[in-house]
């Protein structure tokens, strides 16, 4: 309904603009002649500009066409008038003269537009955006090989059912499929927000965010960002290296694997050699949680929502005694953790674990994996049973069922947990960096973002410094939650709903 308002809108403006054209023209007399001669001098003119940039941000396109106009018909005015030619009929021929230029212009530049691949490509590269929902069969399949075939896309983020399901939920959710020569060589998977802001799918809840393409594609970043109308994308968790991007790297940080390829008694020799004490600490409070509650027993791949509840209600917990942002407070998120729960193929599926001390579950981890590889996503534990560490008794016992179901790698992801350094066995490489096209937008998400993103950078090297924020984040946990104690005891309680 919006679209045919605007429709019949620019429909309106443009027979306005041709009957102010036709008045000057021809010299007709009527009340609405200065507001519509005035009309064409104006709209003409910025229209054409807003054409030559309608694949930037439509604020910005739309700034610059308004400006363009307005020193167009000053300057304009200025000429005729010094060689005492100005006239409503010539200034209006004039205008039309100089839109009808910019007009061929825009036809030639959107006709040899499309950006080339620096890999001995034939043909030029085609660029379409479009919904993931919206791709078909054959493009989901394609997109499967191109992710099999390169060994850094095997990370579930990076699936086509990732995608699908973030669209489901999002309408920001695009995915620009690229061409060359008829076939499909690398999908880019994006959120476009208002004012042409890009960020990475599913932004700050995933760990793996790239191009998922044919070996060494090269694509001119910002004619990409162009296709895709953007002015701007930041990335954080970039898979690092890929040739398109690696000119806007601005930082490139290791994530922390457990690495199974050479059997899980190889990896726990790793992780002994890490540090002996710590394993031989946990090993301990394992047997004690055992001894003093039950067998422990680790469930693989539990399908039962009502376990999943409870891990992310722990999750939730976690969150806020911490000071961080319960994101299962957003319901969208919720039902995004539902629908990957219920995914289960041979190539993408939700992995639910929990950790038993007889019947009664302590710890566990939801995530998502490909067919070799799990991604760590949501762990939590039952505060009840903390001083068993039952987190990192959990990590233990899931790292040798995930090998046993033939899993390659566990990635961490990341971050300053001390454990990841202790339990990784390898590491993957993820950048951090920023691609901007001149635009009002790109100007103010730099003031909005690149000081904030400078100041994690500087709190994340230093360990002193982490620390430290790590304790007033949680003490401002233990103050929020003891405000919501407080609480009338009349009032509705909400029963937790999850998070990472």
């Amino acid at each position: 309904m919006l679209k045919q308002h605007r429709r019949a809108l620019a429909w309106l403006v443009a027979l306005a603009c041709i009957a102010g054209a036709v008045i000057a023209l021809f010299d007709i007399e009527t009340p609405l002649r200065p507001f519509l001669i005035s009309l064409f001098l104006l709209v003409v003119p910025g229209a054409a500009v807003v054409g030559l940039l309608r694949d930037r941000d439509p604020l910005a396109a739309l700034s610059v066409g308004a400006a363009a106009s307005l020193v167009l018909n000053v300057l304009l005015a200025q000429a005729m008038l010094l060689f005492n030619a100005w006239s409503p009929r010539a200034g209006v021929a004039t205008v039309a003269v100089l839109g009808g230029f910019m007009y061929v212009l825009r036809v030639l530049y959107r006709g040899g537009r499309a950006c080339r691949p620096n890999r001995g490509g034939q043909g030029k590269v085609n660029i379409q955006v479009v919904r993931p929902r919206e791709l078909g069969d054959s493009e989901r399949a394609r997109w499967r090989e191109l992710q099999k075939a390169d060994p850094s896309l095997d990370n579930p983020f990076l699936s086509v059912e990732f995608a699908v399901a973030m669209d489901r939920l999002r309408d920001y959710v695009r995915v620009a499929v690229i061409s060359d020569g008829g076939r499909i060589v690398g999908f880019f998977p994006y959120e476009r927000h208002s004012f042409g802001i890009g960020k990475p799918l599913g932004g700050f809840l995933t760990t793996c965010h790239g191009l998922i393409s044919v070996p060494d594609l090269k694509l001119d970043a910002k004619a990409l960002l162009r296709a895709c109308k953007l002015s701007v994308f930041d990335f954080d968790h970039l898979v690092a290296g890929q040739p398109t991007f690696t000119a806007y790297e601005a930082d490139v940080r290791p994530a922390p694997v457990m690495d199974f390829t050479a059997g899980f008694d190889a990896w726990l020799e790793q992780v002994k050699s890490n540090s002996p004490k710590n394993l031989k600490t946990v090993r301990y409070k394992e047997r004690k949680l055992g001894r003093e509650h039950g067998e422990l027993r680790l469930e693989w791949a539990s399908p039962d929502p009502e376990v999943l509840r409870t891990l992310l209600a722990w999750k939730s917990d976690q969150y806020r005694r911490t000071g961080r942002v319960d994101r299962f407070a957003q319901p969208w998120i919720v039902e995004l953790t539902d629908m990957m729960h219920a995914e289960n193929s041979s190539d993408f599926a939700g992995v639910l674990t929990m950790l038993y001390a007889g019947d009664v579950p302590v710890a566990g981890h939801f995530g998502l994996r490909t067919a070799t590889t799990l991604v760590g996503w949501f762990p939590a534990y039952d505060t009840e049973f903390g001083r068993y560490s039952p987190g990192i008794v959990h990590h233990l016992q899931m790292a040798e069922a995930a090998a046993n179901a033939g899993l390659h790698m566990v990635d961490m992801g990341k971050g300053g947990k001390e454990y990841k350094d202790w339990l990784k066995s390898g590491v993957l490489y993820v950048a951090e960096g920023r691609i901007s096209r001149p635009s009002p937008s790109a100007a103010v998400h730099w003031m909005g973002r690149t000081p904030f993103n400078k100041a994690r950078t500087i709190v994340m090297d230093r360990p002193s410094l982490y620390r430290a924020a790590d304790r007033v984040l949680k003490g401002f946990g233990r103050v929020r939650t003891s405000m919501q104690h407080q609480e009338p005891s009349n009032a509705v309680s909400q029963e937790p709903t999850g998070a990472r």
